[in-house]
This record gives C-alpha cells, sequence and structure tokens, in this order.
C-alpha cells in the first residue's frame, strides 16, 4: 500500500510539473518509525528514522510537520475548522506499525516515560548527525578503495582492510548499491558472507548476493557484478 500511495504521488507531481511532495509526517510517526527498526533490528543507517527530504521516483519529498506532534497538529486543524480524513486501517492492530502506535507507545508512556515519543525522537536526531558523520567518512572511503568498470565494481581489498570494520560495511553496502541500483534485499547476513570471503576464503571464492549478483575474491580486488 505505501508503494502504491508513492506512486500515485511521483506519478501526479511529474504529470502536473510539481518538483516536490509534502507529506504529513509528523514527530509521533518518527518515535513509532524508530520503535520499529528497532524491533525489526535496523542498524545506525535504520535508526536514522524519517528525513525532513528525500527523493523517490526523481521527485521530492518533504516532510515540513515532522518536528510536530500529532496532537498539536490536530488542535491547529480543529481550531481552523478543518476536518482530517482518517484512514480506518490505520486503526487495526494486526499490523505491527499500528501495534506499536496504539498499544505499544501507550504502554512505554503508562509504565515507563511519559516522554518517551520525545526521548524516541531526539534519540532518531543525534542518529542522524552520528550516521551523518560516519556517511562522509565511508563516502571518502569509497572513493580511494573503490573503481567502477563497465557493470561491475572493484574494491581494493589491501585499502579496505586498514579501515574501521563499520566504515568496512559502507563501502561494501555503497558498492552493493552502485551495482544493484538500491538496497533491496541485502542484509547483515551477506555482509557476514563477505567479510568471510575477504578474511578466510582463498582467492576465487565466491558470496551470491540477491539479483544474482556476486562477489569474487580475486588476489587485490573484491569484484561486485552480475
Amino acid at each position: 500500500a505505501r508503494r502504491e500511495r508513492y506512486l500515485f504521488l511521483t506519478t501526479t507531481a511529474k504529470n502536473n510539473r510539481c518538483n516536490k511532495i509534502a507529506v504529513a509526517h509528523n514527530r509521533d510517526d518518527q518515535a513509532e518509525t524508530f520503535l520499529h527498526r528497532l524491533i525489526r533490528g535496523s542498524g545506525l543507517r535504520g535508526f536514522q528514522g524519517m528525513a525532513y527530504k528525500s527523493s523517490r521516483g526523481g521527485v521530492s519529498i518533504i516532510r515540513p510537520l515532522l518536528c510536530c506532534f500529532r496532537k498539536e497538529i490536530e488542535d491547529y486543524i480543529n481550531i481552523c475548522g478543518i476536518t482530517a480524513c482518517q484512514d480506518h486501517s490505520n486503526y487495526d492492530t494486526k499490523f505491527t506499525r499500528n501495534k506499536i502506535r496504539h498499544e505499544l507507545v501507550s504502554y512505554l508512556e503508562q509504565n515507563f516515560n511519559p516522554n518517551i515519543k520525545e526521548v524516541l525522537f531526539n534519540t532518531s536526531c543525534t542518529m542522524q548527525e552520528l550516521y551523518g558523520f560516519i556517511e562522509s567518512q565511508a563516502y571518502a572511503a569509497f572513493k580511494r578503495c573503490v573503481k567502477k568498470e563497465g557493470d561491475c565494481v572493484n574494491i581494493n581489498q589491501d585499502r579496505l582492510k586498514k579501515l574501521h570494520p563499520y566504515i568496512i560495511t559502507e563501502v561494501i553496502r555503497m558498492a552493493f548499491e552502485l551495482v544493484k541500483g538500491d538496497l533491496k534485499r541485502f542484509e547483515y547476513a551477506h555482509y557476514k558472507e563477505i567479510e568471510s570471503l575477504i578474511y578466510k576464503r582463498p582467492v576465487g571464492s565466491v558470496v551470491d548476493l540477491p539479483a544474482g549478483i556476486k562477489v569474487v575474491k580475486n588476489k587485490h580486488w573484491l569484484t561486485i557484478g552480475r
């Protein structure tokens, strides 16, 4: 459903020559997103939550209300006499996101911290700052270690091994994304296999990744491609 919504929005934006779509995600949504990703086992990248600005299908997605709590928005539209549209599926707790919103967050507020939404929101902001720094370091390392040749990406193993372990994961993630075009289905288990390939397996060994992509260990290079 989420994919279909964004497909409709981006298609409509392009048809009307608009380059931005404003969505109404708010502070509550950010707190719920953090919890949802924590439960699913996201890494630092996922703990950033939603960005104030992102891109989808060549169109900018902006979230101008991300700094506001849901109640603040509801109070404002009530003052203005505006009736909000309600998606009743948002109340169905068979969906994990709704269960977090209506049950888990309420439980945490009542039994642990009445300001839990603020705490989670602030934590996601800290993660954004932290990951921004890590990403800048990883990008610099990527430029030193990686070269693209045709449809393949080659990573210099000697340079890669000198990096901090977390930066290595980011360089490999960037290389996979460059080959595939996205990170769908690339999981932590795949990285651990590549790590084993680098440090333990002989030259000529291969790791299979999603979408028919392979990582081949050469003497000095890792080659990622189809």
